[in-house]
C-alpha cells in the first residue's frame, strides 16, 4: 500500500493495489457511469463475469491496478 501525504486539512490516501476482493467496489466504481459503459462496453451495467475479464485482461498486459482509499476504511 503506497501512501500519499496529507496536506493541511485533507485526509490521508492510500493507494491499494486492487485484486479479486475488491470485485464489489470495483463493481460499484465501474457502474458509476453507465453512460461511459455504453460506449465502452455496450451495456449499462458490468456484472462480476465482466469484471473478472477485465481483471484477467489487466494481469494478461501486466498492467498494475490501484483503489484509491481515502481515510481507514476503503
Amino acid at each position: 500500500m503506497m501512501k500519499l501525504k496529507s496536506i493541511g486539512d485533507m485526509k490521508m490516501f492510500s493507494l491499494i493495489k486492487n485484486d479479486i476482493r475488491f470485485i464489489e467496489i470495483e463493481k460499484e466504481i465501474m457502474n458509476s457511469n453507465r453512460d461511459y459503459n455504453l460506449i465502452a462496453y455496450d451495456k449499462e451495467a458490468l456484472g462480476n463475469e465482466d469484471i473478472l475479464d477485465i481483471f484477467k485482461d489487466a494481469e494478461e498486459l501486466q498492467i498494475e491496478r490501484y483503489i484509491v482509499k481515502k481515510g481507514k476504511n476503503i
